[in-house]
C-alpha cells in the first residue's frame, strides 16, 4: 500500500495534465443540422448533437478513461426507452439524475434520486428491475457496519427493496477500480474493488491496501448470499469486470502482485447457501497477460477497458492497453513507455491458451498518446473505441478511433478516425442500428453521439484547414474617422468568411477580432479558425482623418534620438487662424514619411479584403534553451509582431541533417516544450511563417543554440 500512496501524486499530476487536453475545446459543439462547409469534410454534424438543457457534468474527465493504471466508478449511463427516445443517467454530487429526452433530443422529463450511503458504487438495469449499489467507509473497522447497500427499483424508479451488506474486511469500499454487476437465475453478482483493514501476512503501517471483492444478492429477497465470495483474491486490482453465461461467472481483474498479470477467474453460478465453497473449489483462474516488473509495483503498463461474451457462446474477449511486455523495458520506462491497443481471446472452457492480438502498433517516435478503450457487442462481432492525442505535430489534436473486430479478435476493415469525444459512459446499439454514447466536457450539458455503423466511412476525419484558406469579406473597407476627442469610438465592419464558396458559421467554425480599429490609420480584423479549421488570416481596412481633425504628422526629429535638430524659429509659431496647418494625408501602403530620418511601417501590407501579406517574416531574436528534468528542454525567444507563427527545428547536429525534427507554436506563444530528447547534444533554431496565397512564407533563422540534453 505504500507503493500506491507512492504513486498516487504522480497519476493524479497526469490526471491533470490529460485533463487539460481535454478542456481544450478542439471540437466546437454544433447543432445537429446539415454541414455547412464541403462534402469532403467530416460529417460531425449529422452525428453530434449538443444539448443545452441537461445537468452539466464532466464524464469525459472520468479517471477510468484517463489515467493509465488504476480504474474508478462509472459513473455515467445511457439506455434507449420503448417511445424512440433515451434516457440519460448520471451520478453527480450526491444524487443520481435520470434524463428522458426524446428522439429529437429534447429534454422532457427530470427525476432525481438522493444517494442512500454517501459514495456512489454502480448502476444496472437487470431483467425485471433497476439497481444501484451505494457505499460507505468504515474507518472505525467495525465488523457489524453497514459498507454496502443494493437498492432495487422498478422502471418508474419507485424504490422496491434494498440489500444492506456488512464489513467483511471492508475499511472503504470501491477503491482503485470500478464497479460492475450481471445477474443469473434470480442472483445479482457484484464485482468491486475495496481497501482491507485486517491481514494476518501483512505489516501493520500496509494493512489498508486494496484488494477485490464479490457479492452475491438474491433479487427476491434482496438477500446478501454471498459476501466476499472465495478464491476470488487478487491483490492490488486495479480493474474488474463480470458476466455470467448461465453456467458460470467469469470475473476479470488486473493485478499487480497476486498475480502480476490480467486474471480471468471462472466460477460454476450460485445456486444455494452452501454453495459458496462449491464456488471455491470449482474456481479456475488463468493469466492473460502476464506483466513484468516488481512484485506489488502499482505501475504496471496495463489498463483495461472491456470485457465481453461473443455471440458465439464460447469465446471471451478483453480489451486494454499496454506497453511491450518484454525485459527490454524497465520498470523506470514502464510510466512513460507509449502503449497500444490491444484484444486478448480465450475460450471460456480454459481448454485453449489466450490468443493476443495487438490492433495498433505505434512506435515511440510517432507521438500518440491513447486512452483507456471501450468494447461494444454487436450481431457479427465487436466494435472498439479509444481515444488518440497527437502530441508534437502542427495543431495538437485529439479524435476518436473506432475499429470493427470479428469473433475471433481480429480487425475488419480500417480503423476509423472521427472527430469525438469519448466518456466513461460506456456506448450502447440502438434499435436502429446506431452506436450511441454521451459526452460531457467543463462542467457543460451533454453532447450526444450516434454514429450509424453503415456510415463510417462517411464520418472519417481526414484533417483539418488553415485559416489562410478563407475568403474574408468585410461590409465595409473605408471608413472616416469621427471627431472623438475621447479616441474611444471603434469601427467594426461586418464580417463574412466562405470556404470554397461555402458560407462559414461563426462561433461554430471561425471567431474574428478588431485591431487597432479606433483611430486613423490601417485597421485589422484577425479571422481565427474554429473547430477543424486552424490558424488567422488577417485582412485590413483603412480609417481616413476627418477634416477638421486632419492626422498627428511626424516631427522632423523623429528618429534622430528623440531630440529635435535645431531650435525651432519663427517659422513654427502657429497661424492666426487658431488651426492646424492640413497635411497630406496618408498613402495606404502602410508606409509613414519624415522630413527626418525614413521610417518604414513594419506591419503586413495587405490587398484589401484577400488578406495576403506582401511582407517576408521578421527574423526571431533571443532565443535561449534550457535543459529541463525528464529529458526534457524549453526554447524561448522574443515574441514577434505581424506573422501567423512560429516553427522550431532542433537537430543532434549543427548542420540540421542528423535526426533533425519540426514543431510549431503559435504567434501568441514565445516558448516550446519539447519533450523525448535523448541525453545527446541538440541544436535549435527558430523563424517566423506568415500565411501567404495559401501557403507559408517563412523569415530567416534565428541563430542556432546547442543544449546538452540531462536527465
Amino acid at each position: 500500500m505504500r507503493k500506491m500512496k507512492r504513486f498516487l501524486s504522480v497519476f493524479l499530476t497526469l490526471a491533470l495534465i490529460i485533463t487539460c487536453f481535454l478542456n481544450v475545446n478542439v471540437f466546437a459543439e454544433t447543432e445537429g443540422t446539415e454541414s455547412n462547409v464541403t462534402q469532403n469534410l467530416p460529417l460531425d454534424k449529422s452525428y453530434r448533437i449538443k444539448t443545452t438543457e441537461g445537468v452539466a457534468s464532466s464524464n469525459a474527465e472520468a479517471t477510468g478513461l484517463i489515467l493509465p493504471n488504476y480504474g474508478s466508478n462509472t459513473s455515467s449511463y445511457v439506455e434507449e426507452i420503448e417511445e424512440g427516445g433515451f434516457r440519460r443517467i448520471e451520478a453527480l454530487k450526491g444524487k443520481v439524475y435520470i434524463e428522458t429526452y426524446s428522439a429529437e433530443y429534447k429534454l422532457l422529463s427530470t427525476k432525481t434520486i438522493k444517494y442512500e450511503l454517501p459514495k456512489f458504487g454502480g448502476y444496472f438495469k437487470g431483467k425485471d428491475a433497476r439497481y444501484i449499489v451505494y457505499g460507505k467507509n468504515n474507518h472505525d473497522e467495525d465488523s457489524t457496519a453497514e459498507v454496502v447497500r443494493v437498492v432495487k427499483y422498478d422502471d418508474d424508479w419507485n424504490k422496491l427493496g434494498q440489500c444492506s451488506i456488512t464489513s467483511k474486511n471492508v475499511y472503504e469500499p470501491f477503491a482503485k477500480g470500478p464497479l460492475r454487476m450481471t445477474e443469473n437465475d434470480g442472483i445479482l453478482y457484484i464485482h468491486t474493488s475495496r481497501y482491507i483493514y485486517w491481514d494476518a501476512a501483512a505489516e501493520p503501517e500496509e494493512i489498508h491496501h486494496e484488494v477485490n471483492l464479490t457479492y452475491a444478492v438474491d433479487e427476491g429477497s434482496m438477500e446478501c448470499v454471498m459476501n466476499e465470495a472465495p478464491g476470488d483474491w487478487v491483490s492490488h486490482s486495479f480493474a474488474q469486470f463480470i458476466l455470467s453465461d448461465g453456467e458460470s461467472v467469469y470475473r476479470l481483474d488486473l493485478g499487480d502482485a497476486n498475480p502480476r498479470a490480467v486474471n480471468l477467474a471462472k466460477s460454476v453460478v450460485y445456486k444455494e447457501p452452501d454453495d459458496v465453497w462449491t464456488w471455491y473449489g470449482k474456481t479456475e483462474t488463468r493469466s492473460l497477460l502476464d506483466i513484468i516488473g516488481s512484485y506489488g509495483d502499482n505501475v504496471t503498463g496495463v489498463s483495461l477497458g472491456g470485457f465481453e461474451l461473443m455471440n458465439d457462446g464460447d469465446t471471451l474477449i478483453t480489451a486494454g492497453s499496454s506497453i511491450v511486455q518484454d525485459s527490454s523495458v524497465t520498470k523506470t520506462s514502464m510510466e512513460k513507455a507509449h502503449r497500444n491497443i490491444f484484444v486478448i481471446t480465450m475460450n471460456k472452457k480454459f481448454n485453449e491458451s489466450p490468443k493476443l492480438n495487438w490492433i495498433t502498433d505505434y512506435k515511440e517516435e510517432d507521438g500518440i498518446t491513447i486512452l483507456n478503450p471501450q468494447l461494444v457487442k454487436v450481431q457479427d462481432g465487436f466494435y472498439m473505441f479509444w481515444q488518440e492525442y497527437y502530441v508534437e505535430r502542427e495543431t495538437d489534436l485529439w479524435v476518436t478511433r473506432v475499429a470493427k473486430l470479428d469473433k475471433d479478435g481480429n480487425l475488419v476493415g480500417k480503423i476509423h478516425k472521427i472527430r469525438a469525444y469519448l466518456s466513461d459512459c460506456k456506448p450502447i446499439v440502438t434499435s436502429d442500428n446506431h452506436l450511441f454514447w454521451y459526452t460531457t466536457m467543463n462542467d457543460n450539458a451533454p453532447t450526444f453521439y450516434s454514429l450509424d455503423m453503415n456510415r463510417l466511412d462517411d464520418y472519417d476525419f481526414n484533417g483539418r484547414i488553415f485559416a489562410d484558406a478563407f475568403e474574408i469579406k468585410l461590409s465595409q473597407y473605408t471608413y472616416t474617422e469621427i471627431n472623438d476627442p475621447s479616441r474611444m469610438h471603434a469601427f467594426k465592419p461586418d464580417v463574412t468568411v466562405y470556404y470554397e464558396g461555402k458560407k462559414l458559421v461563426y462561433g461554430q467554425d471561425y471567431t474574428y477580432r478588431y485591431e487597432d480599429n479606433y483611430t486613423q490609420g490601417t485597421a485589422y480584423v484577425d479571422v481565427t479558425g474554429k473547430d477543424f479549421f486552424v490558424g488567422t488570416q488577417r485582412v485590413s481596412f483603412q480609417i481616413l482623418p476627418a477634416e477638421e481633425d486632419p492626422p498627428y504628422q511626424e516631427p522632423s526629429w523623429w528618429g534622430n534620438g528623440g531630440k529635435p535638430t535645431s531650435t525651432p524659429g519663427a517659422t513654427s509659431k502657429p497661424n492666426t487662424t487658431g488651426k492646424p496647418t492640413a497635411t497630406k494625408k496618408p498613402s495606404t501602403t502602410g508606409k509613414s514619411s519624415t522630413t527626418g530620418k525614413k521610417r518604414t511601417s513594419t506591419g503586413a501590407v495587405i490587398k484589401k479584403g484577400t488578406g495576403t501579406a506582401a511582407v517576408t517574416p521578421q527574423k526571431v531574436k533571443g532565443i535561449r534553451v534550457s535543459n529541463l528534468k525528464g529529458k526534457k528542454a524549453v526554447v524561448s525567444w522574443y515574441k514577434q509582431e505581424d506573422m501567423s507563427g512560429y516553427q522550431i527545428q532542433y537537430a543532434k547536429n549543427k548542420k540540421f541533417t542528423k535526426g533533425k525534427k519540426k514543431l510549431s507554436a503559435s504567434k501568441s506563444s514565445a516558448f516550446r516544450i519539447i519533450t523525448r530528447l535523448k541525453k545527446k547534444t541538440y541544436y535549435f533554431r527558430v523563424r517566423t511563417y506568415k500565411y501567404s496565397g495559401g501557403s507559408r512564407k517563412y523569415g530567416k533563422w534565428s541563430k542556432v543554440v546547442k543544449v546538452k540534453i540531462k536527465l
